[in-house]
């Protein structure tokens, strides 16, 4: 129960400190910069895959760009889930869509090459 009291807590503090960044840089800028960030990945994930890019590097940044897309996947399920489902079946569904998705990153789509 203190658990749910603490994430409550940080919760409700950096959202009012995204408020204040939204407030003081406006949604326009920060958009334009959270899309340059994701733009250069997708151009290094890009460059990463030409013939002459090889070895832990290449690796290591699509490992890395997979889990965020998963961190950040996982995320939109859940509050999407957290709106449909009632809260003692909320966390095997989402254990299950993750699982799905993992399964679909590291078979599926892999074996389309």
């Amino acid at each position: 129960m203190l658990n749910i009291a603490i994430t409550g807590a940080v919760m409700m503090i950096f959202t009012f400190v995204a408020i204040g960044i939204v407030d003081k840089y406006g949604r326009k800028i920060l958009l334009l910069i959270g899309s340059l960030g994701l733009a250069g990945s997708y151009v290094l994930i890009g460059l990463s895959y030409m013939p002459h890019f090889s070895g832990f590097h290449v690796l290591t940044l699509n490992v890395l760009v997979i889990a965020l897309l998963l961190f950040a996947g996982t995320h939109c399920l859940d509050s999407a889930f957290r709106n449909v489902f009632k809260p003692d079946q909320r966390g095997r569904y989402v254990y299950y869509s993750f699982l799905s998705l993992v399964l679909i990153i590291f078979t599926v789509i892999p074996s389309q090459f």
